[in-house]
């Protein structure tokens, strides 16, 4: 009964969040950038400081229409600083692939975000510093992180899309190489005595997100938004990172692989009191620690995921309440050692300014399927590493071909688990790897 009226919660959200209408400005203006001093477009470049013709075509919609949507023509356009968009301005390509903004050689941004959605104008309020309303689609931004790298402190600018605002759309992008971020939805930070303010209604969708210096995608204090069908690979840290409070957010059908550089790196790490987040049928393999970390959270459900190939937990909860993990498929993680990390872990946290200790409590792993066919196997299926890990509910998972013959570890005293399967013996060959038994 938990799970139905848990699970019903969650395709809610997801129908909610995906599903929300954008009211606002309907640009309907438009003006073409292309490349050389004949280019027969509106603007044309000349392929070096490429941004100030954008931002003039940006600029012109802006002032003369309340916005509007500049076309970038096929081709390479070369920039050495910020492209600004405005309220109700949309920036497309011709193709995803073909249509490129780079960075050029040797460059810092002025402000963080080749491609920059907030006004950075002195002496604004937090709110006067927002951008809304605006769309990024079919274009490739090329963050050319082999000639930039970053700054002697280690810090950079050089991200590729970030933002501050409300109804923003990214979709159809590929953000590739950036010597910091890939893809960052933020807050817009707070001032004087204004406080901060979440950025809403976001929607990342279709991109190919690979080859950044830190992690792919960034949700910072982000809410009611929706991230589905991208690929986010191979970017330095982890492939998706929730934090800053982000809640009703719905993380989908997206494959999320190989991020991470051997010392940190999880495919999804949701964080900082984020809740109330669904993370539903992902692909989530071979990151550098973990498939999915949710630390210092509540309330977040984990339902119908492939996770995979990891070193470390296929899931770990560090500090985690009121989670509800479901219907996941966990094959093959803590690949790391022999009998040293499970496959879904609880642990405590403890937060490293406040140092106060946060339990793992509370939570509900359901109908996970658990499957270990490697000589290198995970310790337990489910396990707490600590007393105060309580209040736990295992109920209905198969757990096959782990090291330890329980497949479950439980050391709290009102944790429970009830209708599981565990066979550390055979081990069953899920489709595509095969067919029946294995002994």
């Amino acid at each position: 009964m938990v799970k139905l009226v848990k699970y019903s919660i969650s395709l809610s959200l997801i129908a909610s969040v995906i599903i929300h209408i954008d009211l606002g400005y309907a640009a309907n203006e438009m003006v073409t950038v292309g490349i050389g001093h004949s280019c027969g477009k509106t603007f044309c470049t000349d392929g070096t400081n490429d941004q100030e013709e954008i931002n003039q075509a940006i600029r012109y919609l802006s002032q003369t229409y309340g916005g509007g949507t500049v076309v970038l023509d096929d081709g390479t356009y070369l920039v050495s600083n910020n492209v600004y968009l405005l309220d109700n301005i949309t920036l497309k390509g011709t193709s995803q692939f073909n249509t490129i903004i780079k960075l050029a050689n040797y460059t810092q941004l002025s402000n963080a975000g080749i491609i920059r959605v907030k006004r950075d104008t002195s002496g604004l309020t937090p709110a006067e510093r927002r951008i809304n309303h605006v769309t990024i689609e079919h274009l490739a931004i090329d963050g050319n992180k082999v000639h930039n790298p970053s700054k002697a402190d280690g810090t950079t600018n050089n991200y590729l899309v970030y933002s501050e605002g409300n109804y923003i759309t990214l979709n159809y992008l590929y953000a590739h190489d950036a010597t910091g971020y890939g893809i960052d939805p933020h807050e817009t930070p707070p001032k004087d005595s204004s406080p901060a303010i979440s950025s809403d209604y976001l929607t990342i969708s279709n991109c190919l997100v690979e080859n950044n210096g830190k992690d792919g995608i960034v949700l910072d204090a982000v809410r009611y938004s929706s991230i589905f069908n991208n690929t986010v690979r191979k970017n330095s840290r982890h492939g998706i990172n929730v934090v800053t409070a982000s809640t009703k957010t719905v993380i989908t059908a997206n494959v999320i692989e190989q991020n991470g550089n051997g010392i940190e790196g999880n495919g999804i790490t949701v964080q900082n009191d984020s809740i109330d987040l669904t993370i539903s049928s992902n692909t989530i393999t071979a990151n550098s620690l973990a498939g999915i970390s949710l630390r210092a959270t509540t309330s977040n459900t984990i339902v119908g995921n492939q996770i995979s190939w990891h070193s470390r937990q296929g899931i770990i909860l560090k500090g985690a309440s009121y989670s509800f993990i479901a219907n996941n498929e966990l094959y093959n993680n803590a690949q790391a050692a022999n009998d040293t990390y499970n496959e879904i872990e609880l642990q405590f946290y403890l937060n490293p300014t406040s140092r106060v200790t946060i339990y793992s409590h509370h939570n509900l792993i359901n109908s996970n399927s658990i499957i270990n066919d490697t000589s290198i196997k995970c310790r337990h299926g489910y396990a707490e590493k600590d007393s105060n890990e309580d209040y736990n509910f295992i109920t209905g998972n198969s757990i096959v071909g782990c090291y330890r013959s329980t497949g479950i570890h439980l050391l709290s005293p009102n944790s429970k688990a009830a209708n599981n399967y565990v066979n550390s013996t055979y081990k069953p060959v899920w489709p595509g790897r095969g067919a029946g038994l294995e002994h």
